[in-house]
């Protein structure tokens, strides 16, 4: 997930999407919720689409407002 932008959210076993969806910027939730260990990379997934509602601890983070959609392309491609 590092260097990617987009959305993670916690996944059930069958990989269905569950709870919330945070946004990822390439190395921390906005939330802080990855820093913080309350979610486990055993179980979320990534997604370059919210599959549920945004978080919003998430939502009140001052970078989400200055996002743009060339945010959630992975940036590794733009390198080359």
């Amino acid at each position: 997930m590092r260097g990617k932008v987009g959305f993670v959210c916690r996944v059930n076993a069958s990989g269905s999407a569950k709870g919330v969806s945070h946004v990822w910027d390439g190395h921390d939730t906005l939330c802080h919720m990855w820093s913080a260990g309350a979610l486990k990379d055993s179980q979320i997934e990534f997604f370059g689409n919210p599959p549920k509602k945004i978080c919003r601890i998430c939502k009140e983070n001052k970078l989400f407002d200055t996002m743009q959609i060339d945010d959630f392309q992975d940036k590794q491609t733009k390198l080359f």
